[in-house]
């Protein structure tokens, strides 16, 4: 039992505050949440569907077998991930998709990527959306936007654990972050409420070549979608949980 309850979720739940445990739940604007480790439905070995954590039901699934990503163990900072093949074009599909905030929306995903001298596509927006010009930030070793879809480009592995994190505000302001590293920032970055569709993609050319342990989409009316303090809230999560 508790005898004193003194905090409130963001999902409007009481929590005691001497047993609680803070997650990407708690974020007043977190639209979805994934964790390699909570929610999935195996097909075999593949994965046909991804849970929602964040109690907004915004399931990832795939219905073609020769499209669902494996389950690794221990594969990013010793937590389980999923495994993304691109010659597979392996993706699972927000079912309907669900609408970006109108204001702001940040992404964070958690991922060891692999050789690709591409474009990765880690998740997609139909339509508008996140946007940035091609190439903005399109760097060896560096998280960009390719047109309405968040991505890295990268000539080299990233080895082990690493958190991307990729920011629109209002009016047009645009950042990327490769762990807890400087933001790098631009101007000409456009924001348009798109519908958030896939995690991975069939484009020939632009399939992750990644394992990817946990990914949170924050959508918010008014920017910014994360505040400075549940930024802060969240590096230590990713450190405590990855080592990063």
């Amino acid at each position: 039992g508790c005898d004193v309850c003194s905090r409130r979720s963001s999902r409007g739940a009481v929590a005691c505050a001497a047993a609680a445990t803070w997650t990407p739940a708690d974020l007043t604007n977190v639209s979805s949440w994934h964790r390699a480790d909570l929610g999935v439905t195996l097909n075999g070995s593949r994965v046909s569907a991804w849970a929602d954590q964040s109690g907004n039901g915004h399931t990832l699934s795939q219905a073609t077998g020769g499209q669902q990503p494996l389950v690794a163990a221990a594969s990013v900072g010793g937590q389980t991930a999923l495994t993304f093949d691109p010659v597979r074009q392996d993706n699972l599909a927000f079912a309907g998709g669900f609408k970006q905030g109108t204001g702001a929306s940040r992404v964070y995903a958690v991922l060891h990527s692999r050789t690709q001298l591409t474009y990765s596509l880690i998740i997609n927006s139909a339509s508008n959306g996140m946007s940035a010009y091609k190439g903005f930030l399109g760097n060896a070793n560096k998280p960009t936007v390719y047109q309405n879809s968040i991505s890295m480009t990268h000539s080299t592995a990233f080895t082990g654990a690493h958190m991307f994190s990729w920011r629109v505000g209002t009016p047009s302001d645009f950042g990327v972050t490769v762990d807890n590293t400087a933001e790098e920032t631009a101007s000409n970055a456009t924001f348009v409420a798109g519908t958030w569709t896939t995690v991975g993609t069939t484009v020939v050319g632009f399939e992750p070549d990644m394992d990817l342990a946990e990914i949170i989409i924050c959508d918010s009316a008014a920017g910014p979608a994360v505040s400075a303090a549940e930024q802060t809230q969240l590096l230590a999560y990713f450190s405590a949980r990855y080592g990063i």
